[in-house]
């Protein structure tokens, strides 16, 4: 997806993550090297200067247990971790630490330091537990939660684009957690976690965390949040296995751990409500307690690790429930609003001054409707089968246009009997290629096109499929308009079998399937594709950047639909060829030192 050395099994990601330098702060730094050239700066005094900051507190107790040999010589708390290393060593490691400058309009950086947020929030509310659990110490308990967290930070930095994928499939798409992982990762991250904990010096308590046999079940998870009562005491677990597994550190530990994650993305929902019942039960606590409680330890943690850009826990606690709307379930209303807020509308229509130059596209989209048609007929026998994008399909940039007028709009032929949103099919198109910079990562980009095929177009049916870095599998994932097909959302081609889909991997190229393709055309659709889609005629588009094979697109007037239109197949066409421009952009800034 990424790059070809993504790796596709914990064993890879290991290796793969294992080579990357997390970067912490500059301020952290800085402010710590202050302390240090101060006589006699008490351990308890830097420590807390160095939690600021988890990836210097994680450099530091790793320097502390990399050579320790076995869970007595570990430390378990900074305070002792600085103790054992000594103030010249920490001086050394603090210097020559790895450092970038937060920027939270940067992708990878605001996920970067909402993975931090998060572990830190893990972190205190373990703290607090543990103040009102005997079999746990507090100390101990605050930092293995913390680094509990590692292989996320390692993920949200290194592989952006794969963990936002994997929130798009469970969230847009309906996926479960451990599916969409194993999908887009080809592992789940809680294997990569296992496998990594063994090349990190974390401290036992985490390490404990991560052993095969202390994963926690959704059955387990269930079964003790339905203990719980919202004014009065839990019911006992009388289950003994349970019963056993309440009293494990770890069990506390990646249970505080699923709550901060949980109420990253929404405080209300009922993932959260889980989490919170079963730390009801852990408690013995009435549910309103445990909830006020979790309240209030989001506020104090929010006061004392506050992130620049990044949403505090007590910050969210002010957002409404979210509304789960799928991509398939926009509304026209909710389209038209989408258009009249964009920052090229509101220029249109004169209320803000122009952020960037309008670019006339009228003239670029009417020279492709003048050209024929490229229908293809023969697929196996000719290279004249399967038609390349012109060249032409990206639009030229014209003259500035007053930001008070607005700009034409590319007028469909009068033959298209289709729903049509040409404005927003206009205003995708134009961002695609002439502000690529606003699309953050594949993720965006992708979810823009099958967006614009589908709602501007007023094709019933879109989806994206990636190619695996070894180009041997097809999988969809960005889809609109299959709610009630799920299986068009969720198809896979094996590409090692010749195919159409395998001939459109050779080379960027387009094809329109339709009553007048040749059997030998047709014929070469693996059979499993054709029951799912169920459509007489398609469009399917491959996509390359820098000339390596991306996704193929695949778009349909939906089952029994009237017939696809010339017009339709080169604004189609001419999605595709927006995206292999905003997507080239994107690889080459890529390519550029990492900041």
């Amino acid at each position: 997806m990424a790059t070809p050395e993504i790796p596709e099994d914990a064993a890879g990601w290991t290796a793969f993550l294992n080579a990357k330098q997390l970067p912490a702060t500059p301020q952290t730094g800085t402010l710590v090297l202050s302390l240090l050239r101060q006589k006699d700066a008490p351990y308890q005094k830097l420590a807390a200067a160095i939690n600021q900051d988890p990836i210097l507190s994680f450099y530091v107790m790793a320097a502390t247990n990399e050579n320790a040999a076995g869970n007595t010589s570990r430390s378990n708390s900074l305070d002792h971790a600085i103790s054992m290393i000594g103030v010249q060593r920490l001086e050394k490691i603090t210097a020559k630490a790895s450092y970038f400058k937060p920027d939270p309009s940067n992708i990878r950086h605001f996920y970067y330091l909402r993975a931090l947020s998060t572990s830190h929030y893990a972190a205190a509310l373990m703290e607090e537990l543990a103040k009102h659990k005997s079999h746990l110490n507090p100390e101990s308990s605050y930092w293995a939660s913390l680094f509990y967290g590692t292989p996320w930070w390692y993920l949200w930095r290194f592989a952006t684009p794969e963990m936002r994928l994997i929130r798009y499939a469970v969230r847009s798409n309906g996926k479960s957690q451990e599916h969409a992982e194993k999908e887009v990762l080809g592992c789940t991250i809680r294997e990569i976690g296992i496998a990594l904990s063994k090349k990190l010096a974390l401290p036992p308590l985490t390490l404990e965390c991560y052993k095969l046999d202390k994963a926690l079940s959704a059955r387990q998870i269930v079964s003790l949040s339905r203990l719980a009562h919202p004014t009065g005491a839990p019911d006992l677990v009388e289950d003994k296995t349970l019963r056993h597994l309440l009293q494990s550190p770890s069990f506390s530990i990646t249970l505080c751990n699923m709550l901060a994650q949980q109420s990253t993305h929404d405080w209300y929902s009922s993932a959260t409500l889980r989490c919170q019942k079963v730390l009801s039960v852990l408690l013995g606590w009435p549910l309103h307690k445990t909830v006020a409680m979790t309240h209030q330890v989001a506020a104090s943690m929010s006061r004392a690790h506050p992130y620049v850009g990044v949403m505090s826990p007590a910050a969210k606690l002010m957002l409404p429930p979210r509304e789960y709307i799928r991509v398939n379930s926009f509304a026209d209303n909710l389209i038209n609003q989408l258009i009249q807020t964009s920052p090229k509308a509101l220029n249109q229509l004169g209320d803000a001054k122009p952020t960037s130059k309008p670019v006339e596209v009228a003239a670029a989209i009417k020279a492709n409707a003048d050209k024929p048609a490229m229908t293809e007929t023969a697929l196996p026998a000719a290279e004249k089968s399967i038609s390349t994008p012109p060249t032409e399909t990206v639009p030229v940039k014209a003259a500035p246009v007053s930001p008070t007028k607005t700009t034409a709009k590319p007028e469909a032929p009068s033959e298209s009997n289709r729903k049509l949103n040409l404005t927003l099919f206009k205003q995708l198109t134009d961002s695609l290629v002439n502000q690529p910079e606003q699309f953050s990562d594949l993720h965006e980009i992708m979810n823009a096109a099958v967006q614009g095929i589908t709602y501007g177009l007023g094709l019933k049916r879109s989806t994206v499929a990636l190619a695996n870095t070894k180009l041997t599998r097809l999988k969809a994932y960005y889809t609109v308009g299959t709610r009630q097909f799920p299986e068009l959302g969720n198809f896979q081609i094996d590409l090692t079998k010749p195919s159409l889909f395998s001939r459109l991997m050779e080379k960027q190229a387009g094809i329109w399937v339709g009553s007048t393709t040749q059997r030998s055309t047709w014929n070469m659709i693996p059979a499993e594709f054709k029951r799912i889609s169920g459509a007489s005629e398609f469009f399917l588009m491959s996509v390359f950047v820098l000339q390596k094979p991306v996704a193929v697109f695949y778009a349909d007037g939906g089952i029994d639909a009237p017939a696809a239109t010339d017009w339709e197949y080169r604004q189609f066409k001419h999605m595709c060829a927006c995206v292999t421009k905003c997507l080239n952009f994107q690889a080459s800034r890529s390519h550029k030192p990492a900041e």
